[in-house]
């Protein structure tokens, strides 16, 4: 694994438990943690809006105390909290519990060095362990440098202009500069054009880096959409991106049309240049919600989308595992639901969910001809729950399950 590291903490631990009103006990726990990050770059990085996988394992895990939570809190090294989620610890049996769950650093106020850290809560939401020094209660995975990679117009684009949405018109070829991602990401562009003013109706988009075709594809409608997975793509040096420091390298993209047309000419608007398309600014991530999405995150940080919705997730040729974390709304459906995964065409299967968080780890392999510029991942839910029915609103609209991170590792 050249590309990447595993950073693994042993950390042994002490709990201190009160027993009736004047006894103690003192349990003894093996808590290691291990963290996925990139690991071709010096010093601790950690990339921000970036899923990381982390994995917990605690021996002797028959004397953590029933209905406790894993706690993943990130702070900055004044101890300042800027993220804090916590899951169930899994049912055991055994000896042993080992868990994965996927964090994300993010609403940071700029690239900035951070703690991440690791406790057990009981269910009152308090930590119950001490380290083996009883001076910390909280135990720390990495500390390091977290780093935002930005999305930058470039040239060939004209000045904004008003609306709703920050549009952005092109000339026909026109350059995004990005930083080479930390784990494979989805780029994706959506935006205008009249296909009435181009020839036969119609106009191809196109994707190059370092002058190599990456991804195109022929726009018949006025709205269009398009991705790529960025990956392997070569860096560019000094290609001017607003993350000039970012440890991996920066990448330029064009993004062109084969075609272009006078507004004047076309439909009588008093405007001088020579257009292709007008778009949004790229979206970046581990995956782009596509399709079935009403709106964006909600305030429990997890997308609610329809029962039937798509995401687009970046484009791998070698195995690959897919790992999807979320949440049920246990207060509105209580009866256990099935989620049927389809990606690039290919069912994946169908998996039963009965639990009120969820976390989803599916090896999936897809051939280079079926993957293009990005894959797409249909996420289909029964039964559905619908908002009016269980809580003061109007809002009769059907609903599935509710996603927090979804990505290819």
């Amino acid at each position: 694994m050249s590309f990447f590291k595993l950073l693994s903490i042993p950390l042994v631990s002490t709990v201190l438990l009160l027993i009736g009103c004047s006894s103690s006990t003192v349990i003894h726990l093996d808590l290691d943690t291990t963290i996925l990050l990139p690991d071709h770059q010096p010093g601790n990085f950690i990339p921000a809006d970036t899923a990381l996988p982390v994995t917990i394992r605690i021996n002797e895990a028959n004397h953590v105390p029933k209905d406790s939570r894993l706690v993943i809190r990130i702070t900055d090294m004044t101890d300042r909290d800027f993220f804090r989620r916590s899951w169930p610890l899994p049912e055991n049996s055994e000896t042993t519990i080992e868990m994965t769950r996927l964090i994300r650093i993010t609403d940071l106020p700029g690239s900035r060095q951070i703690r991440i850290l690791a406790g057990i809560s009981d269910t009152s939401g308090h930590i119950i362990y001490a380290d083996q020094t009883g001076n910390e209660i909280w135990h720390e995975i990495i500390s390091g440098h977290a780093l935002y990679n930005t999305v930058s117009w470039s040239q060939g684009w004209y000045s904004p202009e008003t609306g709703e949405r920050v549009l952005r018109a092109c000339s026909g070829h026109c350059l995004l500069h990005t930083g080479r991602p930390a784990f494979p990401k989805v780029l994706h562009i959506s935006g205008a054009a009249p296909v009435r003013c181009f020839e036969n109706n119609q106009w191809t988009l196109s994707f190059k880096a370092d002058n190599s075709l990456l991804h195109e594809q022929t726009i018949k409608r006025d709205d269009f959409s398009g991705a790529i997975t960025l990956d392997s793509i070569p860096i560019t040096q000094e290609c001017g991106s607003a993350d000039a420091l970012w440890p991996m390298g920066e990448i330029e993209i064009a993004v062109l049309s084969d075609k272009t047309f006078d507004p004047k000419a076309c439909h009588g608007a008093d405007d001088a240049r020579i257009l292709a398309f007008h778009a949004s600014l790229p979206e970046k991530g581990d995956f782009i919600p596509l399709r079935g999405f009403y709106g964006q995150r909600e305030n429990d940080g997890h997308f609610w989308p329809a029962p039937d919705s798509t995401v687009l997730l970046p484009a791998r040729t070698e195995n690959r595992t897919l790992y999807i974390q979320g949440r049920r709304d246990t207060d509105c459906m209580d009866t256990p639901q099935s989620i049927t995964l389809t990606l690039a065409g290919r069912r994946l299967g169908s998996y039963m969910i009965d639990t009120d968080t969820f976390f989803m780890e599916i090896p999936c392999d897809i051939p280079l001809e079926a993957t293009g510029g990005a894959l797409e991942l249909n996420i289909a839910v029964s039964p559905v729950f619908f908002r009016s029915a269980c809580l003061d609103t109007d809002d009769m609209r059907p609903y599935g399950i509710g996603i927090d991170e979804i990505c290819i590792r």
